[in-house]
Order: C-alpha cells, then structure tokens, then sequence
C-alpha cells in the first residue's frame, strides 16, 4: 500500500486548491494524493458562473473574501500559475424596501475597507453602459472591485498547478470506503484503483461525504441543492463583455457577460428556512453511486417552464435584448448545509480529519481555503491565517448534552 503525508477526496475547484497548498508546503519530500470520481474541475468547478464578490452580509465571509480576492489577483505566487480576470465590477439592485438592510451592507463594507456604495438611478445605468432598465422603488450600489472568470480557464489552472506543483491525481476513482484505526484516526483510503494510507485526510466530496463518512458514523448534513443556469444571445447584438456583475435581487437574478455577447443568469439560492428544512427533511443523502453531475442537457420540454420564467426575468432588466435565443441550460446541484454556512477546518471527532465542503458555490474562496488548511495541517495553526473558524466548523450539527439544532433564518432581499 502506497503511503502519502495527505489524501485530498474530490478534484473540484476546493479540493484542487487544498492539495496545491499543502504540496507547495510540504515541498519535494511531503507526498500529497488528489482524488477524484470523475475528473478533475469536472463538476461545479466546470460550470459555476464564475462570479466574485466581496461584499456580504455576513462580515466574517466578508472579511474572507477581501482576503480570498487578493490571492486571485496573485494567484501564481501561491499556485505557481494563474487564471485570467475580468474586473468588470459588479451593480446591485434592490427593493427600495429593503434599503436599510443594504445600507447595513454597505457600512459593514466600509469597516472592512471594501468599496461598495449606493449611487443615483442614472450612475447605474451608466456603469451598465445603457444595457439595463430602471425601475420605480429600486435602489443601486457599486461594487467596484468585483470580478469574474470563465470556468474553462478556472479548470485547466486548476490541472496546470497541480502538475507544476507535483500533486499526484488519480481520476475516474471513486473512493469506496475510508479505513480507521482503532485509535479512530484515518489510516487511508479504499478506492476505484486499490488502497492508498496516509497521515491526514481532507474531505472535499462535497454532498457525496455524507455517506461516505456516515459509513464510519461521521455525521456531516450536506444535501443537494438544484439550480437551474443558462445563457442567452440576442439578434440585437447581446451585452457587452465590459458589463457588470448585475445583482437583481428585484429579479431574483444574477446576470454576467458571456464570451459572444451572450447573457448569462441564474437564481440566487433558496435561503428561506422553511425550504431549507423542507429538504433536508425529504432528501435522502447522496449515494456513493450517484452522480448528479450528468444533468447538463439543453432546455428541453421538461424544463421549458423555467426557460420562459428565466427569460422573463432577462426582458425585465435588458429589455433592449430582442429575439432572445437560450444557447446553454442545464442544472447544477450545489451542496448546502442547513444554516447555509460551509463547513471548513478540523473534524471535532477525528483528529486527522478535516473538512472543506458544504458551501455550493464557494469558489471565490478556494484558494483562501486552500491556504487555511495548508497551514492547519502543516502547523498544527488553531486560527490560520487569523480566522476563527468555529463557526465553520462540522461539529455545530453535531448533538451534544444541552446543544440544540443550528437556527436557520430567512435572507431574503438581501446578499
């Protein structure tokens, strides 16, 4: 049985970017082992909108963020190779109703020296280039300093720096099984292509680690959330690659440039609490067999309801965009805990076990995660890189004596 310093389990963007850090730690004598079901960038990481944002409500992530941009922006001092950005900034439009909920955003965002700020009804349209309406009872703030990526480019730095960092991967190998001591420590893996041992473990599997730790009576909530995105050309021309980010929290839509004036949107993810129970309560965790990750089809009649709905939403921000034309719809499934926070750092229960996982789209943090378990691991740090993780942390769902369940609240309206 091979032996290795650390196994990572699941090649997404997450996955990737831990593996990255702890090889570049380690450096040529620390072996570190990447492991992946399908291939590596192949799931989420391949089709997520590539957006980033600072700017959040919560002001720990917040504080995450500004620190997790400024690593993009010198990605190849910690990867070793980079991806390329569009700094188009981002405009956020919200109901006028829930104005002092953003001006609480926008404070918090001062505090922590990130630039977003409410502007006039005729800024915003300029900062959009003329390409959205402007509507009675909305109101706007810019941010910027946001950025975006295409998730082609994001995925093949994601093999270029682990090639020129030395991770070894092994792709199209699911692991079966997670072998303990009796100690309860993690001593390797059962996978597709045999046994492999080693000192730690990091769980980036996103919802399929539930079962595969839940074997060993790890107990971690993930389940899977559906989303529906897509992208658009118009016969007028479509949108600018300079556009901005659009927030259209009036919508319910996110919306970016695409490569060939195409518009892409999808839907914010569902934070109501009675949803969020609602799923945990009728979904069953993902099987080890399972893949969700071959639901990326065109719009078909199945889907032609959302298809319309979607649209709709396009013509009521862009409504110079005529005869739109949907050139890509599929549906992603992105994992999501029950208080919608992720679930990073060291497993409370098994001392070599850590966690990187639960935050759907959490790519905008990945190489700050990468980072924070590269140095968690190596040097044993309880606040890498200054955060406090306990918040993070999986045993926030975990039953104790006088524990209770983690409160879920809704967010609607706001980031």
């Amino acid at each position: 049985m091979e032996n290795f310093h650390t196994i990572v389990i699941g090649g997404g963007v997450l996955g990737c970017s831990v593996a990255i850090s702890l090889k570049r730690r380690l450096g040529p004598k620390g072996k570190v082992l990447l492991v992946e079901k399908g291939t590596i960038g192949g799931g989420v990481s391949s089709e997520h909108s590539g957006i980033f944002r600072s700017v959040n409500r919560d002001e720990e992530a917040l504080r995450m963020s500004l620190v997790a941009s400024s690593i993009w922006h010198n990605l190849s001092e910690y990867w070793g190779t980079s991806v390329p950005l569009e700094v188009n900034g981002s405009l956020w439009i919200a109901d006028a109703s829930h104005g002092d909920a953003w001006r609480e955003i926008a404070a918090a965002s001062q505090r922590n020296d990130v630039t977003f700020s409410e502007v006039e009804p005729s800024r915003a349209q300029e900062l959009s280039g003329g390409a959205i309406s402007i509507g009675d009872g909305e109101l706007y703030f810019h941010e910027p300093g946001a950025f975006q990526l295409l998730p082609d480019q994001l995925r093949e730095g994601q093999r270029q720096a682990l090639d020129a960092n030395g991770v070894r991967f092994q792709e199209r190998c699911p692991v079966h099984n997670i072998a303990f001591n009796g100690a309860g420590r993690v001593e390797g893996v059962e996978s597709e292509e045999g046994r492999f041992g080693c000192s730690h473990l990091v769980n980036a599997a996103r919802a399929w680690s539930s079962e595969l730790l839940g074997r060993n009576g790890v107990h971690l909530p993930i389940r899977m959330e559906p989303v529906f995105i897509g992208n658009w050309e118009s016969r007028e021309g479509g949108v600018s690659p300079s556009m901005p980010i659009i927030g259209d929290y009036v919508n319910e839509a996110y919306f970016r440039s695409w490569p060939g004036g195409q518009l892409h949107m999808h839907r914010p993810r569902n934070r109501e609490s009675a949803w969020v129970e609602d799923l945990f309560r009728k979904q069953s965790p993902i099987g080890l067999g399972e893949d969700y990750e071959d639901y990326q089809s065109p719009w078909d009649p199945e889907h032609s309801r959302v298809q319309q709905d979607y649209e709709r939403r396009i013509r009521n921000r862009f409504p110079h965009l005529e005869g739109l034309s949907p050139t890509k719809g599929r549906i992603r499934y992105f994992d999501i805990t029950p208080d919608h926070r992720f679930v990073l750092g060291a497993d409370g229960e098994v001392p070599n076990l850590y966690h990187s996982v639960g935050g759907g789209q959490a790519m905008k943090y990945a190489p700050l995660f990468g980072e924070i378990l590269g140095e968690m691991i190596t040097e044993g740090s309880a606040a890498p890189l200054g955060f406090q993780l306990d918040r993070f942390s999986v045993d926030r769902f975990r039953k104790r004596a006088g524990a209770t369940e983690p409160v879920i609240r809704d967010s609607r309206g706001t980031l």
